[in-house]
């Protein structure tokens, strides 16, 4: 597969914009990352570098899930890729990683309306919170407002990886998810304290128009191993075929005990998001 660097990365983690010929929607932001550092990351985590792209791939499914606007997104494989360069580009792809990070970019009609867009931007706070999704506000490169068939809809332009993060080309792990997970000895207590609010909470989706609906959230987690994540151009792999049960057991982990801790925050609130 050709694939044609053409831009520098954004950001600081490896990758840049490209062309592939193959398919029809020819722009994209591909990305990496190269390392783990050891000192933003719990001893004997399972995260494994190279299958972040897979990291952010799920996280995103996750986002449409709740009804949040994200692009189209794929995890591209590393093999048989035949890479080129144009002569302005300085921070080369490079080759031969297992996997990589593809993202169409947002082509749609920006909206210029910042209190409008800040206003979505707090309505859709709970979600992102539910999700761990932190890299986003005061961040604008990272979300806009586009007019879609004349509606404004806020849209994430990157989201990253919710439950681990990259930076500077190396897995990090924010230190409020880290503590969410210490306490050994009481940790399977908080979990089971968790499962029992999320079985009985649903959340209400984001979706527009008439496609809200109300998701468990205790299903959510559950789903979790059975999402199919996208290969680009058109494959589809089941999340459990391409994470160890290690990594799948902490990421259900992290986000039983992130939701549930954000459903606690929230109670007591008329709340139009959670029931």
């Amino acid at each position: 597969m050709q694939i044609y660097q053409f831009h520098n990365p954004v950001g600081s983690n490896p990758g840049g914009k490209v062309n592939i010929p193959l398919a029809s929607e020819q722009a994209f932001y591909m990305k990496y990352v190269n390392g783990v550092d050891h000192r933003k990351i719990p001893p004997n985590a399972p995260w494994d570098f190279t299958k972040q792209p897979i990291y952010e791939a799920l996280t995103l499914a996750l986002c449409k899930t709740l009804g949040l606007l994200v692009p189209r997104s794929w995890v591209l494989k590393g093999h048989n890729l035949d890479l080129h360069y144009h002569s302005d580009v300085t921070k080369r792809i490079s080759p031969g990683k297992p996997y990589y990070f593809l993202s169409q970019f947002v082509e749609k009609h920006r909206v210029e309306d910042e209190i409008s867009l800040e206003e979505r931007m707090q309505l859709e706070k709970p979600y992102r919170d539910l999700l761990m999704v932190s890299d986003i506000e005061g961040r604008a490169q990272n979300y806009r407002l586009i007019d879609d068939k004349g509606t404004p809809k806020l849209v994430y332009v990157d989201c990253g990886c919710s439950f681990v993060d990259a930076k500077d080309g190396r897995i990090t792990q924010r230190q409020e998810l880290q503590k969410l997970l210490t306490n050994g000895a009481k940790l399977n207590k908080r979990l089971r304290q968790a499962r029992r609010t999320l079985e009985k909470t649903g959340i209400i989706t984001n979706h527009y128009d008439l496609h809200q609906s109300s998701i468990n959230a205790a299903a959510l987690v559950d789903s979790i191993p059975l999402i199919h994540i996208p290969f680009f151009p058109h494959d589809h792999v089941q999340t459990a075929k391409l994470l160890s049960s290690e990594e799948m057991e902490i990421i259900q982990a992290l986000f039983s005990l992130n939701i549930a801790q954000v459903i606690r925050k929230r109670a007591g609130r008329k709340d139009v998001i959670i029931q």
